[in-house]
C-alpha cells in the first residue's frame, strides 16, 4: 500500500494508478461522491450517505465527440470552448444501498467512468424518483447538457449498470452519520430501521423505515426529540450518530460542541 500510494504512483487527478503496485486495496463501490459514513445492516446489506455538489460549484467530465461507454473520458475540461455547459447543477443528497461493483454515477474520469448520473436517455425527464414522504418532492438524476440518447453508464470494466439511489433526502441536506438502529426500544418498533444525521438544512436526526426485504424506504419522520419544532432540543451541525447496547442514541454536534444523548422512554409492551 506505500508503494502504491507514492507520488510517483498517483495520475493525473492524483488517485492511486490502477496499476497498484503491491497493492491490497480494492473498489467495492465507485462513483461516490462524499460518503462520510455507512454501516452494516443485520439484513446483510449496506447503507450509506452521500452528499451532492452544489449548483455551480464543479463540473461534470466534457464527452469527446462520438464517445461511448468504455471510452476513455481524460479530456481536460478547460479545453471546452463553453464551459458553462458542463456546470454540475444541483443534485440531491442521497441514501445509498451500496453493492459490490456497482457505479453511484459521480464521473471519476481515471477510472473511465463519465457519465453522470443517469444520463439523458430521452427527451422527456429521466429517473425521477421521490423523495421522503414528509416532504413531497421528486428530484430527476438526469444531466440535460448531455446529447439526448445518452446512456447510464456501468463501472470502469462495462459491469453492472449504473445503481439508482435508495431515496433522494433533498437539497443540501448534507447527511451524514449513518445507523441501523439495533435496540429494543419502544417494543421494538424502530429495529432496523435507518437513522441518519442532517448536519445542515434541518439539523435533526431523520428515521428511515425499510420493506422487510431491506430494498425500499416505505416510511421516514423527524425523531421529534431531536428538534426543537418537534418538541426536543435545538441541535446545530448534528454530525456523526452511534448507538449503545441498550438502545440509547449518540450525536455528536460540531457547532454546538457537544454529544447529545437520546435515552428511549421505557413502554409497556
Amino acid at each position: 500500500p506505500d508503494v502504491a500510494q507514492s507520488e510517483r504512483n498517483l495520475d493525473e487527478t492524483r488517485k492511486a494508478s490502477k496499476a497498484k503496485p503491491n497493492c491490497d486495496v480494492e473498489v467495492f463501490s465507485s462513483g461516490l461522491r462524499n460518503i462520510w459514513d455507512f454501516d452494516f445492516h443485520p439484513n446483510g446489506r449496506i447503507y450509506a450517505t452521500d452528499n451532492a455538489v452544489g449548483s455551480g460549484r464543479a463540473t461534470h467530465p466534457k464527452l469527446p465527440n462520438g464517445w461511448k461507454p468504455g471510452d476513455d473520458c481524460n479530456e481536460p475540461l478547460t479545453r471546452s470552448d463553453d464551459l458553462s455547459k458542463y456546470i454540475v447543477v444541483d443534485r440531491s443528497d442521497v441514501l445509498l444501498e451500496l453493492r459490490e461493483g456497482r457505479y453511484y454515477g459521480h464521473p471519476n474520469p481515471s477510472r473511465n467512468e463519465c457519465i453522470r448520473d443517469a444520463g439523458n436517455p430521452t427527451r422527456g425527464v429521466d429517473a425521477r424518483l421521490a423523495g421522503p414522504s414528509s416532504e413531497g418532492r421528486s428530484y430527476a438524476f438526469e444531466t440535460t447538457s448531455y446529447p439526448v440518447g445518452t446512456q447510464a453508464q456501468g463501472n470502469e470494466k462495462g459491469l453492472f449498470p449504473y445503481k439508482e439511489p435508495l431515496l433522494p433526502l433533498g437539497l443540501s441536506k448534507s447527511a451524514n452519520g449513518i445507523i441501523a438502529y439495533r435496540g429494543n426500544a419502544f417494543c421494538g418498533a424502530m429495529r432496523g430501521d435507518l437513522l441518519v444525521a442532517y448536519y445542515s438544512v434541518g439539523d435533526q436526526i431523520k428515521r428511515f423505515k425499510l420493506n422487510n426485504a431491506g430494498t425500499k424506504v416505505v416510511f421516514d419522520e423527524t425523531l421529534r426529540r431531536s428538534t426543537k419544532s418537534t418538541g426536543g432540543e435545538e441541535m446545530n451541525n448534528p454530525l456523526s450518530i452511534a448507538q449503545d447496547d441498550d438502545g440509547n442514541i449518540y450525536v455528536a454536534e460540531y457547532r454546538n460542541a457537544r454529544i447529545s444523548v437520546f435515552v428511549p422512554k421505557a413502554v409497556k409492551c
